[in-house]
């Protein structure tokens, strides 16, 4: 079958520069988005000047959105090929959501509305966003849902669970009372697992289950941060100062611990079999067999240590996405070779991200410190502007 494109036609504005086109582009197999496309445009004196591949101009004033799709289907773009063009960004700020507060991590619920932490719970069904309150609304940093939709949130100061009233409406409960005095003080709760012996909180200085009575609680040295995952109905919690813990049975097991000469943790673990897991680690990423680690030979080790992990979302089979307190995120593939990384430059709202969620649609969603952003993380939607380097001319063709 025949490629072919359909452009819009040119907007006139100032400066002669473009507001807009775009692009969509039905490729057949054989030549699907690896084909360049070229840019012309009229230049000042008349004639039609050919800039070549749209990678190679130099600047433009508005966007070019390219759709690339193959009778229906999405093809998934190589984010590590710069003629791709950039992920396209939609960003919300403190005015969409009605809260100066700092939004931390996000669930999404068996009918596709999404839950951020921030002070208290925000929830948006896709078009409305609406807060509910918690502990004095004090700061939640995680969350999680059970089966029956309730969603169990810790943070600082704050331990309990949200669930629905008759009517939709979210009410919260807290469980601080059911918690010994001694372990509520200085509570600073960084993951939330739901397990099928319980909801297993992990904080700075301790674990704790809920079994629906009653807490198991588990005591550790004082940790600056913590890491959470569940991975089948175990929970594996990255502690600084100890090492990486397994919880499963009755106590949590050391896995891997924590060795001064290297100061490398494990930070996010994917499963590749029996006891071995390709990881995320504190410096760069690395293969486990049972306790040893083995250090991967890709790129990513330096901007990881200068950056600090402050989150770790699977993208796809191959890819990490590395949320960063001063670096926005980064796109790992698993040789641990960086892809692309999205910052400031690419449309992100804060360098300082806090927290990466990949939704039912695949979907990414970044919360920073400044705002929240989703971006089309299939990379079937890029976006061409002066970041890209394009001509500030008019664009009146563009062939493939």
């Amino acid at each position: 079958m025949r490629n072919w494109a359909k452009i819009c036609k040119r907007v006139p504005c100032r400066n002669d520069a473009i507001v807009g086109a775009s692009l969509l582009a039905i490729a057949d197999e054989k030549s699907p988005a690896s084909r360049l496309l070229h840019l012309s445009s009229k230049g000042s004196n008349g004639f039609q000047e050919d800039h070549g591949p749209i990678v190679c101009c130099r600047r433009v004033l508005a966007v070019i959105v390219i759709f690339t799709v193959l009778f229906g289907q999405s093809f998934a773009r190589d984010w590590g090929d710069s003629t791709e063009g950039r992920p396209l960004l939609q960003v919300f700020k403190a005015s969409d959501f009605q809260t100066n507060a700092t939004v931390q991590s996000v669930v999404q619920d068996h009918e596709g509305v999404l839950y951020f932490c921030s002070n208290g719970l925000l929830q948006y069904d896709g078009t409305t966003w609406r807060h509910y309150g918690a502990d004095n609304n004090q700061g939640l940093r995680v969350g999680a849902i059970d089966e029956q939709g309730r969603i169990w949130v810790g943070g600082y100061g704050v331990i309990g669970y949200y669930e629905k009233d008759p009517f939709g409406q979210l009410y919260y409960t807290s469980l601080l009372a059911w918690l010994p005095p001694e372990h509520r003080d200085q509570l600073e709760v960084w993951g939330v697992e739901v397990t099928s012996r319980g909801v297993v909180f992990s904080a700075a200085n301790k674990i704790m289950r809920w079994d629906g009575k009653t807490f198991h609680i588990w005591p550790l040295p004082d940790s600056r941060r913590v890491f959470s995952q569940k991975i089948g109905d175990a929970v594996y919690m990255t502690h600084q100062e100890t090492g990486l813990w397994k919880l499963e049975g009755d106590q949590p097991v050391l896995v891997v611990p924590y060795d001064p000469s290297i100061k490398r943790v494990p930070y996010f673990l994917k499963p590749l079999g029996g006891d071995s897991f390709l990881a995320v680690t504190t410096s760069d990423l690395a293969r486990i067999t049972g306790s040893k680690m083995t250090l991967l030979p890709g790129n990513c080790g330096n901007f990881i240590r200068e950056n600090f992990i402050t989150a770790i979302c699977v993208i796809d089979d191959h890819t990490f996405a590395i949320g960063t307190y001063r670096g926005g995120v980064v796109l790992v593939d698993d040789r641990g070779n960086i892809v692309r990384i999205i910052d400031r430059a690419s449309g992100l709202p804060d360098q300082a991200v806090n927290g990466l969620f990949l939704d039912r649609e695949k979907n990414l969603w970044i919360t920073t410190e400044r705002g929240i952003a989703r971006m089309e993380s299939s990379g079937t939607v890029t976006t061409f502007d002066e970041a890209n380097h394009l001509t500030g001319r008019s664009v009146s063709s563009i062939a493939v």
